[in-house]
């Protein structure tokens, strides 16, 4: 095991045992999110999905942190080849809840063109005929939301919109 992935166990066994023990202090809920962040760039799933169930048990406020968390999640919920209309909507919701806490303060702005980058990072796969028709609704949503925050990277909303347009024109084909 790399010294990487040890301290991350270390952290990670410090913030769990802190947890359950529910004495002594509290764990700021922030360090669930960068625990679980360290832990998908590891490979660490398990451990990444635990800190972000623990992160979700108390009820966070609509923050950077939430939203960080939702974008998190939806790197966890991989689309394989064949997934069905269900396991895309779930998976693609967690980066538009993103985008939609993101919108209302513009400090989060950046977070909105995080969340495009990851969504079409994980939405990928489904790029061709047949399941492609999918992502239309959901990418025009994100392209919507980063002309809302004005994002200043148009050659990235030029991409998406061209996107757009190919995957209608491939589903009209199939």
């Amino acid at each position: 095991m790399c010294v990487d992935r040890e301290s991350l166990q270390s952290a990670y066994r410090l913030i769990k045992d802190k947890a359950a023990a529910r004495t002594g202090g509290r764990i700021a809920p922030e360090l669930y999110v960068v625990c679980a962040e360290t832990a998908l760039q590891l490979g660490c799933l398990e451990i990444s999905a635990a800190c972000l169930k623990m992160y979700f048990e108390g009820n966070p406020p609509a923050n950077q942190f939430l939203c960080r968390a939702y974008l998190c999640q939806g790197q966890l919920k991989p689309l394989p080849a064949t997934c069905t209309v269900e396991d895309f909507e779930e998976a693609v919701q967690y980066f538009l809840k993103a985008i939609e806490i993101s919108k209302r303060e513009p400090r989060y702005y950046f977070i909105v063109f995080n969340a495009s980058v990851l969504y079409f990072q994980t939405t990928r796969p489904l790029l061709r005929p047949g399941q492609c028709l999918y992502l239309v609704p959901s990418l025009r949503q994100v392209i919507q939301s980063l002309e809302e925050v004005a994002d200043q990277d148009h050659s990235w909303r030029a991409e998406l919109m061209m996107q757009v347009t190919l995957q209608y024109s491939l589903s009209c084909l199939s």
